[in-house]
């Protein structure tokens, strides 16, 4: 099989340092596992942030047939950029981040690679021709030919225009259009959000100096080239989005919802749906692995020491599941940690034996956080009932520039200082990936509480559920694609407080305490091994894969 050239501006490999932004450097790095635990040939590319952490991942450079290091060159017009390659392998798929710290390369060029998405506007336009023009650069350096070029967001569209002026080598006598055409059937594309932070808006005096800095001093066709970023409603601006879907011969959206809601938004909309997925052999708590290899393999697993199976192919593996009692010590042991971890933390005292309900996830404004503390009165009954103590742990991502997400912060800091909600309420100003693990192994309740149609997908709820979280949600994303009746709760749309408490109340609290003689909570165990075989049969990485390679890279 030819490769497959994945491209991605982050990849969420390790926790310390900002060498991701959230969901999507976290989904491509579970692809990557993913991919090259099924034998597919896929190289990734990115970019290797000076955050990123280098010791613990145990980073290669890649070097030439001589054993000295790759060392790439791409033109920024007046200057000549020098790139590494610092490269680590995934069984049959290889990741491949592109490096300009070296001290050949001025210092403000050294500093490109600073960080993702920034710091500023114009750094943020020159990341992406690094990762589009040096990416195309290194294939040609490994002489591979990709049968498919994944683009994964609008960040990377400039790949397409890497490969457009790869191909006019500086002939303005050939059209950029004509080209393009001949481009895009190799080309396809992966839209996360359906908010602009997809991509970019780039005003046209910033596209046309960014157009001459990798056309060697020969924009050939600017206002060609201008135009087929641009739309009607938007004749002033470029979007590497509208770029991106324009040239790519297929794309997709990650959740049938999520297509759903572009094409009301986007009339016209190209995007199907290939609803995301996660990787279990990532996100499973420690103890749940442990005890399955004690008596077999779940299925898909490949059991400790064997190859790789082929690709599409289920290793042949013992069949087995947790007990219900098994299941509940072991999420016990989990939410103990979780709490545990959690009073070290904030100092606190909340209770491992509680119903413990996690909020978490980037602080960004239309998740709405902020519905917990709708009624304050309310939710102070609901944590003080002395019957069915509930108690809620809320982290996040904060982005300081978002002002209402830094409000938001600031109201769960304020109410966890309250003596009225101290030990009942625990805020993490912080969600890293360690953290994103031991949160998805404890909890009782994913909580969920989004706008619905802005939750493209929301694969935090999977990882949980994998773990015998149940769902609490509004009915966005892939939420939207199942039936929770008899495996977790719906929150009403429009009044998404009041469904909650009222849910809080009348149904999950007396379920989660209603306990048989050995003190095991029988219905809702029950509901945690059909939320886990939910995961495990619809939502995970391998089933993503299939469908990548069967609807979008190579579609009967």
């Amino acid at each position: 099989m030819d490769p497959i050239a994945f491209f991605s501006m982050e990849y969420a490999l390790s926790d310390d340092g900002p060498a991701f932004a959230g969901g999507l450097g976290v989904l491509a790095v579970d692809y990557l596992m993913e991919a090259g635990k099924q034998g597919l040939p896929l190289y990734a590319f990115g970019l290797f942030y000076h955050n990123q952490p280098r010791e613990a991942e145990k980073w290669e450079t890649l070097t030439e047939a001589n054993g000295a290091p790759l060392t790439l060159t791409i033109c920024l017009a007046d200057r000549n950029l020098l790139l590494a390659v610092r490269t680590k392998k995934f069984g049959s798929a290889q990741l491949l981040l592109l490096d300009t710290d070296l001290p050949a390369n001025p210092p403000s060029d050294r500093e490109i690679v600073r960080s993702p998405y920034g710091p500023d506007h114009w750094n943020m336009i020159v990341q992406q021709l690094v990762l589009g023009l040096g990416s195309i650069e290194l294939l040609k350096a490994l002489k591979l030919t990709p049968a498919v070029y994944h683009l994964n967001e609008g960040h990377t569209s400039f790949v397409i225009l890497a490969r457009l002026l790869d191909k006019l080598n500086g002939d303005c006598a050939i059209r950029p259009h004509a080209v393009l055409d001949t481009l895009k059937p190799e080309i396809v594309a992966t839209k996360h959000t359906i908010l602009p932070a997809a991509g970019l808006f780039l005003p046209k005096d910033q596209l046309e100096k960014a157009y001459t800095l990798c056309a060697e001093g020969k924009p050939c066709h600017f206002d060609e080239f201008y135009a087929l970023g641009t739309d009607p409603t938007h004749p002033d601006s470029f979007s590497t989005t509208k770029f991106l879907l324009e040239f790519s011969a297929r794309a997709n959206a990650v959740s049938q919802l999520h297509a759903k809601f572009e094409a009301s938004v986007h009339p016209g909309s190209p995007l199907f749906g290939i609803t995301n997925g996660i990787n279990p052999e990532r996100w499973e708590a420690e103890n749940i692995k442990d005890s399955l290899s004690l008596t077999g393999d779940p299925p898909g697993r490949d059991k400790a020491g064997q190859a790789p199976s082929p690709r599409g192919q289920d290793p042949q593996s013992k069949s087995t599941e947790l007990t219900d009692q098994d299941f509940w010590r072991l999420h016990s042991e989990n939410r103990a940690k979780l709490i545990n971890f959690i009073n070290q933390e904030t100092n606190g005292n909340l209770n491992p034996d509680a119903l413990t309900i996690v909020w978490a996830r980037r602080f960004a404004t239309y998740k709405h956080p902020e519905i917990l503390l709708s009624d304050p009165k309310r939710l102070l009954d609901i944590v003080n009932n002395p019957k069915y103590p509930i108690q809620f742990i809320v982290a996040g991502k904060i982005n300081l520039a978002d002002l209402a997400a830094a409000e938001n912060a600031r109201r769960f800091t304020n109410v966890t200082s309250d003596p009225l909600f101290k030990n009942k309420i625990a805020f993490l100003p912080n969600y890293s990936l360690s953290i994103a693990k031991t949160l998805t192994a404890g909890a009782d309740i994913w909580l969920n509480t989004p706008e619905v149609g802005k939750e493209a997908c929301g694969t935090s709820g999977m990882k949980a559920g994998l773990n015998g979280a149940l769902e609490m949600s509004t009915s966005d994303g892939w939420i939207g694609e199942v039936d929770l009746e008899n495996l977790g709760w719906v929150l009403a749309s429009g009044e998404t407080a009041n469904s909650l408490y009222e849910v809080l109340e009348k149904s999950v609290a007396p379920m989660f305490y209603s306990r048989d003689p050995e003190n095991l909570p029988v219905a809702w165990v029950q509901r945690m091994q059909a939320t886990r075989k939910l995961i495990l049969d619809r939502f995970t990485t391998k089933r993503m894969l299939d469908d990548y390679l069967n609807k979008l890279y190579f579609p009967k």
